[in-house]
């Protein structure tokens, strides 16, 4: 084998074994509206957004407008992980995971995504896969990118 032989061969090998590694999911692209949790994770959800969220926020906010546009271009996972960071505000990622998932799969329920069969995981790769989007039943917005505005303001009393 020649030196250039061997650089070529070593090039695709290294390229070939480092491929999977890439960070690159398999997992196919979904949408929220691809039902990705259950009604029983968003009823639980709602329970928990009563005894936790509503003391500091109302369902509204994260319905309206300016909610929607300002997510429908990241993926749950980004949402989801913004929501266990920072919530609840007294003491942010105490809940479960679970916990945190329910909370998901209320919001995306009261935005009127379609529940499923299969509940919202909390696997971060498996997040990552699914983009949140605009309800179809909200017409006239278009997406802002990621960032342009605050996603969780504390209703102030």
């Amino acid at each position: 084998m020649t030196h250039s032989q061997f650089i070529a061969f070593s090039a695709v090998t290294i390229c070939a074994l480092a491929a999977p590694l890439a960070g690159q999911s398999t997992e196919e692209m979904r949408t929220v509206k691809d039902s990705v949790f259950t009604v029983e994770q968003a009823e639980r959800g709602e329970s928990l957004f009563g005894t936790v969220c509503a003391e500091c926020h109302a369902t509204s906010e994260f319905t309206d407008k300016s909610f929607i546009t300002s997510w429908s271009t990241a993926t749950v996972f980004e949402f989801f992980d913004n929501i266990r960071a920072a919530m609840p505000e007294n003491a942010p990622g105490s809940l479960l995971d679970e916990e945190y998932a329910d909370a998901v799969a209320f919001i995306l329920s009261e935005n009127g995504f379609p529940p499923g069969l299969i509940p919202l995981t909390t696997v971060p790769d498996s997040l990552r896969s699914i983009m949140m989007a605009i309800p179809d039943t909200v017409s006239g917005i278009r997406p802002r990118p990621l960032g342009s505005a605050s996603f969780l303001h504390s209703r102030r009393r």
